[in-house]
């Protein structure tokens, strides 16, 4: 369950979601407790149809916009399009292949990762329609009233704003269910933290980082530095230095015309992915780090299956209810 990305699970999430698009991919179910989740969750649904949470929240947003004084429709997107990540991600077979997935593609007639556009509902079209109508002091007030000051000083997430504040009544404490099952999912809630200070998995992520340096990547301290290097560094750099040579005013945001027109160039920037994941790959595989991440993570989810095991039967059972009462 770590590090897995849930639109429609925590607030803070389905929040940022709706502001960026479709979530990162969740992963298969590894655990007694991620089967619960998926159920609970809705990650066995059909990723094209929105949660009814969701769908609830965009309304109850819309109706906070109208009454300060815009407009706002409900987006049909948010929460929906998410997948499934292969369980060969991450390890040196897949790296040698597809990288992390970012510039070479994974599956055919899917543009990889960085040229991956967000689902365009009707919602969202006509929102950004009608904020490209208001005055610059107007798109301001919008904004405000849209999503408040989210962020606290210590770069916690704070419920805000009419958006935030909608889809914290749907969904209290993280997570739609019956409020009074507030303890299990703040437990649920506190796995990945709870796996990320982990002696075992500092450790280790330690030795993996000595590993990396060794082979010439010095400075990262986990895996997701790595990929995200990908997604900042890497790319901007190679943006930089091509950007005019597509011919083409949406240079080298289309992918279409990236491929067509400077495929050397696109080659260069795969070829540099794929060395940093499969060293990364390699260094896992060497301190055996994915699988203490998930011997700790194991752990703590057997303990809150075990101590909550009640309250995960009730959620499971609401969540089993909704579903047979809007058919989805």
């Amino acid at each position: 369950m770590a590090g897995r990305t849930v639109v429609g699970a925590l607030v803070a999430v389905v929040v940022l979601a709706a502001c960026s698009g479709p979530s990162e991919p969740a992963p298969a179910p590894t655990s007694e407790l991620d089967g619960l989740l998926d159920v609970i969750l809705g990650l066995d649904a059909d990723p094209s149809v929105q949660p009814p949470e969701i769908r609830q929240a965009e309304e109850a947003v819309a109706a906070c916009m109208h009454d300060a004084g815009f407009e706002y429709h409900p987006d049909e997107s948010v929460g929906t399009g998410w997948r499934r990540t292969s369980p060969e991600v991450g390890t040196v077979a897949y790296a040698e292949r597809y990288g992390y997935g970012e510039t070479i593609e994974t599956e055919e007639g899917r543009p990889p990762g960085l040229w991956v556009e967000p689902l365009e509902s009707e919602g969202l079209r006509r929102n950004r329609e009608y904020v490209a109508s208001l005055s610059p002091a107007a798109v301001e007030q919008y904004e405000r009233a849209l999503d408040g000051e989210p962020w606290d000083g210590a770069g916690e997430y704070v419920p805000d704003g009419c958006r935030g504040l909608a889809y914290e009544e749907v969904a209290p404490d993280g997570y739609a269910g019956p409020a009074d099952l507030r303890d299990v999912k703040l437990a649920v809630r506190g796995v990945y933290e709870a796996v990320e200070s982990d002696p075992r998995v500092t450790d280790v992520r330690a030795r993996w980082a000595l590993c990396m340096e060794e082979a010439g990547y010095p400075g990262f301290s986990r895996p997701l530095d790595a990929l995200s290097h990908v997604a900042t560094d890497l790319w901007a750099d190679w943006q930089d230095r091509y950007v005019d040579a597509t011919g083409s005013p949406l240079g080298v945001s289309d992918y279409d015309v990236v491929r067509t027109t400077i495929p050397d160039a696109l080659v260069e920037l795969q070829d540099a992915e794929t060395a940093l994941a499969v060293a990364d790959a390699t260094c896992r595989e060497e301190v055996r780090l994915r699988e203490v991440e998930q011997e700790v993570e194991a752990q703590l989810e057997d303990e809150i299956v075990e101590t909550y095991r009640a309250d995960l039967d009730r959620w499971l059972a609401w969540a089993q209810d909704r579903e047979r009462e809007t058919g989805e």
